[in-house]
């Protein structure tokens, strides 16, 4: 079912010009895939965003048996599927880019947030504290008693924040933040302590709130000098958030991503600060992402820009991931 096929995509051609690219999920949920006009579902990409991964020529595919790990259609009709045998490495991490983007740039601001197993005053306060951070993503939180008490070791009545903000960076970000001042106000306010925020990535304790302040016209001259626009610049609940947009995402992050790094997180107040920064190319897409709160730190990189930016991360024995193209 795996076609043995050259292609020499995007060579101007409009016959050659690729129009969907779809990719197994990493994560063993059906089919992820990248069009021109993706919905923000989770389950699509945009195509331009990943397009610029597509490996010019196409390497040879093997013979494969079973459903396709990646297939790659041209408006011509033509179709280039690969199986799990023999992978290149260019098309797994062009698969890894279709899963990983889908998931990332459909974080749309929720219109409203619903709160359930809460008690009024708890309610209350969490109403309180998502009206000084929003907008965010959050759509629904859930309080409930903690029923693990000997795995977490924490004392009996205590509860669990359940956080649904989807599976976007921004999500988890925004998630762990409102664990970390809730838990806060709920020790100050005397309401039922918070011993887990849970979410789709998983579950921790709740940390410490962190804020300090940032000089915004230095995070701006910062931005501006490596030819990218701010889109979005606010704090949020304490925090800081910032987009910016970009048409050279490589060459910005490897030659300024530092210095917007310094800008947002000065050595002095390192350790207090909570800041979300999230670059996005010329057509929207969000490409890389990274959240901090103190003593805890998140990151997400189309898997070509990885190398290029000022983050660095833990990465399993002997990866070598794509160089940077800057």
């Amino acid at each position: 079912m795996i076609v043995l096929a050259f292609v020499a995509a995007g060579c101007g051609s409009k016959s050659q010009r690729i129009v969907r690219i779809s990719a197994a999920d990493l994560a063993g949920h059906g089919t992820v895939v990248a069009v021109a006009r993706p919905a923000a579902n989770g389950r699509q990409a945009p195509l331009e965003a990943v397009r610029p991964l597509v490996p010019l020529p196409l390497p040879l595919s093997s013979r494969c048996t079973g459903r396709p790990v990646v297939a790659i259609t041209f408006s011509d009709g033509r179709i280039v599927r690969y199986g799990s045998c023999a992978l290149p490495d260019s098309i797994r991490v062009l698969q890894e880019a279709v899963t990983s983007e889908a998931r990332q740039w459909s974080a749309q601001t929720a219109p409203r947030t619903t709160i359930a197993g809460a008690r009024p005053r708890e309610s209350a306060t969490l109403r309180r504290l998502l009206e000084r951070l929003a907008p965010t993503r959050i759509r629904s939180v859930r309080i409930g008693p903690l029923r693990e008490l000997r795995r977490w070791n924490v004392p009996r009545g205590t509860v669990i924040l359940q956080v649904d903000a989807g599976s976007s960076l921004r999500g988890s970000w925004e998630t762990a933040l409102l664990g970390n001042l809730y838990a806060a106000e709920a020790d100050r306010l005397g309401l039922r302590p918070v011993g887990i925020v849970a979410s789709r990535s998983g579950a921790s304790r709740p940390g410490v709130v962190g804020g300090a302040r940032v000089l915004f016209a230095a995070v701006r001259r910062a931005v501006k000098a490596g030819g990218a626009r701010v889109l979005e610049l606010r704090h949020e609940g304490g925090a800081v958030a910032l987009t910016l947009r970009t048409d050279k995402p490589a060459f910005f992050l490897k030659h300024h991503g530092r210095q917007v790094v310094r800008a947002l997180l000065p050595k002095s107040s390192y350790d207090l600060m909570s800041v979300y920064v999230g670059v996005e190319d010329a057509n929207g897409a969000l490409v890389y992402a990274w959240g901090w709160l103190p003593a805890q730190g998140m990151m997400w990189a189309r898997p070509d820009l990885d190398a290029c930016g000022p983050i660095f991360h833990s990465t399993p024995v002997r990866y070598k991931g794509p160089s940077c193209p800057a």
